[in-house]
């Protein structure tokens, strides 16, 4: 195992744990809080917010890292196109609500005294993004599958996977079961990250 995918793939380890741990904290804090202190808090700077743009900067490191291996072990590019859209996808939605609510948060705003624009815009361009990572992550997974023959049999499992989380993030409405799929998308990359290559004989 080469060092240089030591890093992707422990922080593809350490990502599984922090999503969702994060994920299961806001569905908390939704629960126990009243709609106007979660819509007023979505405006106001936080640790959850460090946290946030944590689980961006690791997802951006894990998919640059995939497509490195798969360069530089395989030859492999059928990926590139589709791995650089969906890391500037992720900087364009973890980075802009990270610097949203830093913005927000030097202000005195209430999320709906002034306007109803702001609560739509981010339920707007959150939809919009899952919308893009479903199609991204189907795309992906297919792309796997399709070219099933040069690539090692861990990734299939990959791509199965890739594609049910591509499915629940386009429904939207079960776009919550990623709590469950990327953690385990991610310890399939680790694994693959953090084991011997494998040999793929050409015919």
């Amino acid at each position: 195992m080469k060092s240089e995918y030591l890093i992707p793939g422990l922080l593809a380890i350490a990502l599984a744990v922090i999503f969702p741990i994060y994920l299961i904290y806001e569905a908390l804090s939704i629960v126990w809080g009243d709609w106007n202190q979660i819509a007023n808090s979505m405006i106001q700077f936080g640790a959850s917010d460090l946290a946030f743009l944590l689980i961006g900067v690791l997802s951006i490191i894990v998919y640059l890292g995939f497509k490195k291996i798969l360069n530089d072990q395989l030859n492999f590019k059928a990926l590139d196109v589709p791995l650089l859209i969906i890391i500037a996808i992720s900087a364009v939605f973890y980075l802009g609500f990270f610097l949203f609510a830093v913005v927000f948060s030097v202000g005195t705003y209430d999320l709906f005294s002034d306007g109803s624009w702001l609560a739509t815009f981010i339920v707007g361009f959150t939809f919009v993004c899952f919308i893009l990572f479903g199609i991204l992550d189907i795309l992906i997974g297919a792309i796997i599958l399709r070219h099933h023959k040069k690539l090692p049999s861990l990734l299939m499992v990959s791509a199965v996977v890739s594609i049910i989380q591509g499915v629940f993030e386009i429904s939207l409405i079960f776009a919550e079961a990623t709590l469950i799929t990327f953690p385990m998308y991610l310890i399939v990359l680790a694994v693959y990250f953090l084991r011997p290559p494998e040999t793929i004989e050409v015919v």
